[in-house]
């Protein structure tokens, strides 16, 4: 096994020997090789080391752009004494100072990969003493006039000058991935109007009403691009005007090109599809919805079937529900997914979705004041539409994110009418813990206060039922769930408080003496018990007289009446009058 690394350390020498004595006769010779590699290098370099991936040697002193003494072959680029421009500081430059930037006549021809080799060798041979701007503005107009931006903008990134500039910011146009600089192709046309396309371009993407007149007069300057220019710029424009409407000229940009252009271009293909959908193609419609699968296209699919009321096919949701989310956490600007975020809030919403929907409002992307109301709208507009349905798995979903993530709604104007409307479904569910959760913090209806503290009863929850009691003084029905609890807890320091609150009804004496009954304590006031033999209706007499049974035995002997002085008798007329309800009569 110690022999490996030496027959491969061999080997490796013994290629390029072995190249050297037979070469290939189609191959170029040793001087165009080295340029190639010197120029492909220089480019990995540099872009690597503009991505953090490596770092330059030395300081930015002049020593340090010296070749290393004793170094063998360096590319030719890597050994110049200048420092290349990626390394100084980026000048601005004025529009006008780029005015042959955007001219593209001679690039017309250019529609395979294959030519860019052409231009590859010419920055190669011409680099070797130093980068030269034109040669790498070459390179870069023929990969853009290819649709290859991210690889032109890489070229521009180490080519100085104002066309560079230029060019860059017609990359990112075309890429469309951030806000245009409009300002810059303005001031372009201003002395250079045969740019006047590509102002045009920026203006319908950023969503400015003078996109579409000025693109109405570049129809002449558009059908002088290279092919895939064309295809580009018509991708860009036309979910835009038809999301204003303007068929018209979208059918004038797709006129210029035939059949076998559509059939190789799905940029083209989908412009055409968004046309004929506004046309009321059903097929077209088809065509538009098999364009989700494929990023490129997701979010003007999405926005053209959200215009229409097209679903999504259900088999598909749930994948591109998934391929959102993922979109969402690593674009860091929410321009470019307006339609993709309507799409996921109304789908989570309408699948009561609550946790995937709080963290969607947390990523990157949704960091900003429109963003956030709007996810917020959603999230309220749900939640009050889950609560107030009869599903009870709605519910539930409702209630749970409410209680798992209440600073979400901690600004919200209807937090305490959310809050308390949760809190009274939760009790309609039976579930005192979850409504009590729900009622901290909050001021609840009177209605649903009541019901809280009533369902807390059942359970014998009496702590919360006293908690209520004392926070919404003013309710009788749960102050006499109170006065119960008081009794049934053999309290009657707290019974008396109570006591005084009640309102003197029939029910609410019945309920007190019968409370005492079973407790067995008999710890209710006597003027209770006066009040309770004053009760004139046939079912209430017997009842009292049932306690009044129960209560002679506990005390083991003859019920005895207790007189009632002048004194005390206005008291307790005065309070049973006071009542809602008659003293007497009934049952």
């Amino acid at each position: 096994m110690t022999r490996l690394p030496f027959i491969l350390m061999l080997s490796l020498c013994l290629v390029p020997q072995g190249l050297a004595v037979e070469p290939d006769a189609g191959a170029p010779d040793q001087a165009s090789r080295e340029s190639d590699l010197s120029s492909n290098l220089e480019l990995f370099v540099q872009g690597a080391i503009r991505e953090g991936i490596l770092t330059p040697k030395g300081s930015a002193s002049s020593e340090a752009d010296e070749p290393e003494v004793g170094s063998g072959h360096q590319p030719a680029q890597l050994v110049n004494k200048h420092r290349p421009a990626a390394f100084a500081s980026e000048p601005t430059h004025d529009a006008c100072d780029a005015r042959d930037a955007f001219d593209f006549t001679g690039y017309k021809d250019i529609t395979e990969y294959q030519q860019v080799y052409t231009a590859r060798e010419a920055v190669g041979r011409e680099g070797a003493d130093g980068p030269v701007a034109s040669t790498g503005y070459a390179l870069a107009k023929t990969y853009m006039a290819l649709g290859l931006y991210s690889e032109a903008q890489m070229v521009l990134k180490l080519t100085p000058g104002a066309q560079a500039t230029a060019l860059g910011k017609l990359a990112d146009l075309m890429e469309n991935r951030r806000a245009p600089d409009v300002g810059f192709f303005a001031q372009m046309v201003s002395c250079e109007p045969d740019t006047a396309i590509w102002l045009a371009a920026a203006e319908l993407v950023s969503g400015r009403e003078a996109g579409a007149a000025r693109l109405q007069g570049s129809l002449s300057g558009f059908r002088k691009l290279p092919f895939r220019l064309r295809a580009d710029v018509t991708l860009l424009s036309v979910p835009k005007l038809e999301e204003r409407g303007d068929s018209g000229l979208s059918k004038k940009l797709i006129a210029d090109f035939n059949e076998e252009d559509f059939n190789n271009s799905p940029q083209l293909q989908f412009a055409r599809a968004l046309i004929e959908m506004d046309g009321g193609s059903p097929e077209a419609r088809k065509t538009v919805a098999s364009f989700l699968r494929k990023p490129q296209f997701q979010e003007d699919a999405l926005a053209a079937m959200q215009r229409h009321g097209v679903p999504v096919d259900p088999a598909y949701e749930e994948v591109l529900l998934g391929d959102l989310m993922q979109k969402f956490g690593y674009i860091s600007s929410d321009n470019e997914l307006v339609a993709s975020l309507q799409y996921a809030l109304r789908e989570l919403s309408a699948r009561s979705s609550y946790k995937p929907l709080i963290k969607l409002a947390a990523l990157p992307a949704l960091q900003n004041p429109e963003a956030q109301a709007e996810v917020k709208r959603q999230l309220v507009a749900s939640l009050r539409r889950d609560l107030e349905s009869n599903e009870t798995v709605r519910n539930l979903a409702a209630i749970d994110v409410m209680i798992e993530a209440p600073d979400f709604l901690a600004t919200e104007p209807d937090r305490n009418a959310l809050y308390s409307l949760a809190s009274a479904r939760a009790v309609q569910l039976g579930f005192a813990d979850l409504a009590g959760k729900l009622s901290k913090g909050v001021s609840m209806t009177d209605d649903v206060a009541a019901e809280t503290a009533e369902l807390a009863f059942r359970r014998r929850d009496y702590d919360t039922v006293f908690a209520l009691a004392t926070k919404y003084i003013g309710d009788p029905s749960l102050n006499l769930l109170a006065a119960r609890s008081a009794i049934r807890t053999h309290a009657p320091e707290r019974l008396r408080v109570y006591e005084d609150r009640l309102e003197i009804a029939p029910d609410v004496i019945l309920a007190l003496i019968e409370d005492d009954a079973t407790a067995g304590d008999w710890i209710v006031s006597e003027w209770v018990y006066t009040a309770a033999r004053m009760l004139t209706g046939d079912e209430h007499k017997r009842r009292v007289a049932l306690v009044a049974e129960l209560r002679q035995a506990a005390r083991k002997g003859p019920v005895t009446q207790p007189k009632v002085s002048v004194a005390q008798a206005p008291a307790i007329f005065n309070r049973a009058s006071a009542s809602p309800a008659p003293v007497g009569g009934g049952n």
